[in-house]
């Protein structure tokens, strides 16, 4: 087998700036510090640099990462601890404590899962929970003083989207927070009000005051405040007004019209795509070039819709995951009426929950529905009437589940592996491939969809950022498929892709979901 391509045909989702001639000075700057109301030092994916007049690459330092492993650990100025060298340890599964060289911290309470940041105060201590989409302010002795978001509960408004920073301004007593998915930052007092803003919640670009993924915000002295806009590839300062005094790089995108679409159909001139943070699906015409916005398909609101599929058996019919519904709708695109609803199914006498369906795909000759629960950890194939034919549980974070000739094949995501399930219930899990160009065995993280193709299947290992070709032979053995995109297309890989879908015309189409995108190109052998 020789090289295998992906050549960009279009994408719809980014308006892009009409002159692009240069890259930004910054990859994607995720944190920053400042010093004399200036930015001192940056933390860009590619590397730290010191700021001074110019930016100068310095020696990496250990703070931890937004949205990795370790949380960001400041001390009550707001400069970041570094591990190994001020932090010791960090325990929060029973109680937070926090050991430095100099001091042990201890807060008597008991989180669920681990903070993204954490600013010790002299009386309290700052969380950013990014998991839980809440903001804790607490006192040393653990009390609540306020909190920002609802637990478990994205949204805007008095909700959060994956908060990724928070930072406590002493002068005026309030708190400056990264709402990062949202694309907004906020300023909240301590009974838990905005009182100042830049971005619109779900909104995402790089004019008329919008942001795309803010990951760090400092106030200054004299009222300013400085953001890494990290997407953007930039970081600017604003002043209370809202208009930007300052900005260091620039960005790929001027708007967006998607918000993290996450699944793709085609039909006939159509493409239906799931526009999950924004609740609602697009409706884009390819031959035209428009779009229509729906929220309340069905007339109900959906909360994250997951997946639209459109009914092998009846075109005219989409089956939806409205994933944080926890339910499926069946619905009739002529008249966005629903003739079909499941919330949940029936296992040995006990009702279960349709638990935050990710993926749907319907059997095309009996129209049974195969639906991935991703918070149930299962995969449940049901009939057309909602009764339970099959489970397949004790998964972790299952994505995506398709039939082959064989079975099905699941992506299960928390265990970064790819699963195969033959109908007499022979299981295989497949956690890599040996590669066909280097020779070596290498594995997959955090793969979100597998799907049959020719001989072996198609398998987008998302937290790698690649797509690849998966075929058994005396092993499993890979090939990396080669991304070819223009010279002057601005965004050049795909970031968190999440779905593929073969086009009427035979080509490949791809929600390219932190992109906020969906791709068309042609894969070649």
């Amino acid at each position: 087998m020789g090289i295998l391509k992906f050549e960009y045909k279009f994408d719809f989702g980014p308006l892009y700036p009409r002159v692009y001639n240069e890259e930004s000075v910054f990859e994607e700057p995720i944190y920053f510090e400042t010093s004399n109301d200036k930015i001192s030092y940056v933390v860009d994916i590619n590397g730290d640099y010191e700021l001074s007049g110019s930016l100068k690459r310095v020696a990496h330092r250990n703070i931890g990462r937004p949205g990795l492993k370790n949380p960001i650990i400041m001390n009550n100025n707001g400069v970041a601890l570094e591990y190994g060298v001020d932090i010791l340890k960090v325990e929060w599964r029973e109680n937070l404590k926090i050991t430095t060289k100099t001091e042990t911290y201890h807060y008597p309470v008991i989180l669920d899962i681990d903070p993204e940041t954490i600013q010790l105060l002299e009386d309290g201590v700052l969380l950013t929970m990014r998991k839980t989409q809440q903001v804790f302010l607490l006192s040393n002795s653990g009390k609540l003083v306020t909190s920002f978001g609802i637990k478990n509960r994205p949204g805007d408004k008095e909700q959060l989207n994956v908060p990724m920073f928070s930072v406590y301004i002493h002068q005026s007593r309030t708190i400056l927070i990264c709402d990062s998915i949202n694309s907004r930052v906020i300023e909240i007092d301590l009974e838990g009000n905005i009182v100042w803003q830049y971005g619109n919640a779900g909104e995402l670009g790089s004019i008329d005051g919008l942001l795309w993924k803010p990951t760090c915000a400092r106030r200054l002295a004299d009222g300013r405040t400085v953001i890494a806009d990290s997407k953007n590839q930039r970081i600017i300062t604003v002043d209370f007004s809202g208009k930007i005094v300052n900005e260091i790089g620039h960005s790929p995108v001027e708007k967006h019209l998607l918000t993290y679409p996450r699944s793709i159909q085609e039909v006939n001139n159509y493409w239906i795509i799931a526009n999950t943070h924004k609740n609602n699906f697009c409706f884009y015409n390819k031959q035209s070039g428009t779009s229509n916005f729906c929220s309340s398909l069905a007339g109900s609101k959906l909360y994250w819709p997951r997946c639209g599929v459109v009914n092998p058996q009846n075109s005219n019919e989409i089956v939806i995951g409205d994933g944080l519904n926890n339910r499926v709708l069946v619905v009739n695109l002529s008249t966005y009426t629903t003739t079909g609803s499941f919330n949940d199914y029936n296992h040995d006498g006990q009702l279960n929950s349709l638990g935050d369906p990710h993926h749907i795909e319907v059997e095309r000759k009996t129209g049974n529905l195969l639906i991935t629960l991703t918070s149930n950890n299962e995969i449940v194939e049901l009939n057309q009437n909602g009764k339970l034919l099959r489970i397949w549980a004790n998964l972790d974070d299952p994505h995506s589940a398709k039939y082959f000739s064989k079975g099905i094949v699941i992506a299960n995501s928390g265990k970064s592996e790819i699963i195969l399930i033959t109908v007499d219930q022979k299981r295989e899990e497949i956690n890599g491939f040996y590669s066909m160009e280097d020779r070596k065995w290498h594995t997959f993280n955090r793969p979100r969809f597998v799907m049959p193709y020719l001989k072996g299947f198609l398998v987008m290992d998302t937290a790698n950022q690649r797509l690849v070709y998966l075929i058994k032979d005396d092993n499993w053995y890979g090939k990396v498929v080669k991304m070819i995109f223009p010279d002057k297309l601005p965004l050049k890989k795909l970031c968190a892709a999440r779905w593929i879908e073969i086009a009427i015309n035979g080509d490949l189409l791809i929600t390219d979901t932190e992109n906020n995108r969906v791709i068309q190109g042609a894969l070649i052998l």
